[in-house]
């Protein structure tokens, strides 16, 4: 199925990437490789690398004849617009650095199976290449190898290759083994497990602002959150100019001795009682009393007839 080629292509090279490997890996890729039901070119090319890179890890102990034949065979189904040459060359030149820095002699047919894998890479290579993490020292041990162990109708493809393949001395990070479970079992407690298992909580985060453009040389910091008026902006505000009003010189008592400051027109004119009971009064035209005459009987009761005078008599 394409998804799962496509999740096991992805987890193969992810820890290729990661610079990993384990036994349970070679063993997966073992079984991939051999199986006719693996159609996939690029599931096949990760495959090829998981083994190249078991090989260069000792630890491992994985057949070198038998791997590099493996890998030959089933390159040789993928077009070569699928090979990504620069990084098998890659995988090839640190395999081959780890197996001369090994110390451990290979008899003939693992000299024939790789001699056969590099010629294959030669023949597919466009010109001469390098092989990354080879040294000159250990490129020429291996071509010696080589040369004694190999068949003498294999000379000339020997000859192709140290023409076309040159050492590329780099430093590079050793892969890591993975330890096996059932050599050393791990041990987890029950709160690693949790942390484990459990999601990860969302961080609370205060939501980014907006901010305009600024010119270049200013920093967006805390003070640019806030917008700062000038003092003569707070002094020109109406909520502070309705407030009060500032009087200059002595020109509020001079605006209460003006006649027009003086005067109240809401009301009629009061008089003060003292002015009152001293009679020095002189009442408006419009209040003076008025004699009002009443017709009475002078045989009603007995009563005189007499007029009104004027209210409020003194006398």
């Amino acid at each position: 199925m394409p998804q799962t080629s496509y999740a096991l292509t992805d987890t193969i090279t992810s820890m290729l990437s990661a610079r990993l490997h384990s036994t349970y890996l070679v063993q997966i890729t073992q079984i991939l490789a051999s199986s006719p039901s693996v159609t996939d070119p690029t599931l096949k090319f990760a495959v090829a690398l998981a083994l190249v890179r078991g090989v260069s890890v000792t630890e491992l102990g994985i057949g070198i004849g038998e791997t590099f034949d493996t890998i030959r065979v089933m390159l040789s189904t993928v077009s070569k617009a699928e090979l990504a040459l620069d990084r098998l060359l890659w995988e090839f030149g640190h395999c081959l650095s780890s197996i001369a820095g090994s110390g451990n002699s290979f008899d003939s047919l693992d000299v024939q199976s790789v001699v056969r894998a590099l010629d294959w890479l030669r023949d597919k290579l466009p010109g001469p290449s390098d092989l990354p993490g080879l040294s000159w020292d250990k490129w020429d041990k291996l071509c010696e190898v080589f040369q004694n162990g190999v068949l003498p109708d294999m000379y000339p493809a020997l000859k192709a290759i140290k023409g076309k393949l040159t050492p590329l001395p780099d430093s590079s990070i050793p892969t890591t083994l993975i330890p096996d479970a059932r050599v050393r079992p791990l041990a987890l407690s029950i709160n690693a497990l949790e942390e484990v298992l459990q999601p990860p909580a969302p961080v609370p985060c205060t939501p980014t602002r907006k901010y305009r453009s600024l010119p270049p040389g200013r920093d967006r910091d805390v003070l640019g959150l806030v917008a700062l008026s000038p003092p003569t902006a707070l002094l020109r505000s109406p909520a502070i100019s309705g407030l009060s009003k500032t009087y200059t010189k002595n020109d509020f008592r001079e605006l209460r001795q003006t006649p027009s400051a003086r005067q109240n027109t809401s009301r009629m004119p009061s008089l003060h009682v003292d002015e009152f009971e001293l009679g020095g009064v002189t009442l408006s035209p419009l209040v003076q009393p008025q004699s009002i005459s009443v017709p009475i009987d002078p045989n009603a009761m007995g009563v005189q007839p007499f007029g009104l005078g004027a209210p409020f008599s003194m006398s």
